[in-house]
């Protein structure tokens, strides 16, 4: 594999994919609606000729949230379902493999209500028109180039508040199970994984959310924070579990990947809001 499309590369796992791909010599162009010039697209105008060319295609494009998605549901469907449905109408008879990233629960939210639809599209356009899809189902990613905001991620947060000396905020009673996906181990196994279907990709171990507060606290060398509990957000389970059923290719310990990943937020703290 020479060359990759990756769809939606300037955000936090686009970014690592192309690192990742770069750094074994495979040439990696995108498109993102955040971009500048000839990269600048949105899902709903590529046409097949956009595709032509290409090894694989790696889709992280799409709008994201959990709760933030309820102001935006028209949005999430327009990017996340007519989107994904577009490109997939535009490869179906390219024989090119897509690999389209969505996550690993069914909550009632427009974000997961929205994933899940294109996922199930996917696997039609699999079974229908043998296009060679694979749908991604992955777990809590985390890793350098992650922000704090628009849309508010697990680590990210925790690591803000714990250099600033703030009060981190949980919602619910923060014994919900997560699995913490280091983002440079997902990108290298997405490379390597070729299988058509849905595929796991997380480390398998479960963790709560009070016991990820306790690993970034330790990371960043913080051994005193306050914690206040909060209502649930709108869109989440008052409990769950989110865990994959298996280990993917690659998977860098949690304490190192955290370590990595908390040195990166001390250098650039100040660029997150």
């Amino acid at each position: 594999m020479k060359k990759i499309l990756v769809l939606g590369g300037v955000g936090f796992l686009g970014k690592h994919l192309i690192e990742q791909a770069n750094i074994k010599g495979i040439k990696a162009d995108y498109f993102d609606i955040k971009a500048v010039g000839k990269n600048k697209k949105d899902k709903l105008e590529l046409r097949t000729q956009d595709f032509k060319g290409y090894g694989a295609i790696y889709d992280f494009a799409g709008v994201l949230g959990t709760h933030e998605t309820f102001e935006i549901a028209e949005k999430a469907v327009e990017v996340n379902i007519l989107g994904t449905l577009n490109v997939l109408e535009q490869i179906k008879d390219l024989n090119i493999p897509y690999y389209y990233i969505t996550l690993g629960n069914n909550w009632l939210n427009p974000y997961s209500i929205t994933k899940n639809a294109a996922s199930n599209f996917c696997l039609m356009y699999l079974n229908e028109y043998g296009t060679p899809v694979q749908v991604v189902k992955t777990y809590n990613a985390y890793g350098p180039y992650q922000k704090l905001f628009p849309v508010r991620k697990i680590v990210p947060t925790f690591m803000y508040k714990l250099i600033k000396d703030e009060e981190i905020v949980i919602n619910g009673d923060g014994n919900q199970i997560v699995d913490l996906v280091y983002a440079p181990d997902l990108a290298k196994s997405l490379l390597k994984n070729k299988q058509v279907g849905v595929v796991h990709y997380g480390s398998a171990k479960p963790l709560t959310v009070k016991q990820a507060v306790e690993a970034c606290a330790k990371s960043l060398g913080i051994s005193d924070y306050k914690l206040k509990f909060v209502p649930k957000r709108m869109g989440e389970p008052l409990q769950s579990t989110s865990l994959s059923p298996r280990k993917m290719e690659y998977s860098t310990p949690l304490e190192k990947g955290l370590n990595i990943t908390s040195a990166w937020y001390k250098g650039e703290i100040k660029k997150l809001i």
